[in-house]
């Protein structure tokens, strides 16, 4: 039931289940396995940190991002190998950064302006497409 309420709202509405109580077990069900998960994760390096999956969140953000803006994926497959891949193309840029001298401070900055220019790649390629026309 829970399944078919994402798939297809209207078809479980008229089989008389409650899509709303359907949201909610989804909701919770995740949020206990995000929560069990972290307390695995503190069980293993015995101890916990208050941000430490802060990065992990930008990396996955950044990684969707790239992948999505370079690959521009058709279907769910191919968006998960994009945001893989871009995953990995940020933790490279990441690293050049790192030996270029950039202060661990200002690496904020540094992934913030990588996830701008990577956003902006289809709005250049467009710019170029159309000078090419008009030129």
């Amino acid at each position: 039931m829970l399944r078919a309420s994402g798939d297809n709202e209207q078809m479980v509405r008229s089989s008389s289940i409650n899509t709303s109580r359907m949201k909610f077990l989804g909701l919770g069900l995740s949020n206990a396995l995000v929560g069990l998960s972290g307390a695995v994760l503190a069980q293993f390096q015995n101890f916990a940190d208050i941000s430490g999956g802060t990065g992990m969140l930008v990396l996955g953000l950044a990684g969707i991002i790239i992948g999505e803006a370079i690959f521009r994926p058709k279907n769910v497959t191919m968006g998960l190998i994009a945001s893989a891949i871009g995953a990995i193309l940020y933790r490279i840029l990441y690293t050049i950064a790192l030996r270029l001298g950039f202060a661990a401070s200002d690496m904020n900055l540094v992934s913030s302006i990588l996830v701008a220019l990577t956003i902006s790649i289809p709005a250049i390629q467009k710019y170029m497409k159309g000078r090419k026309k008009n030129a």
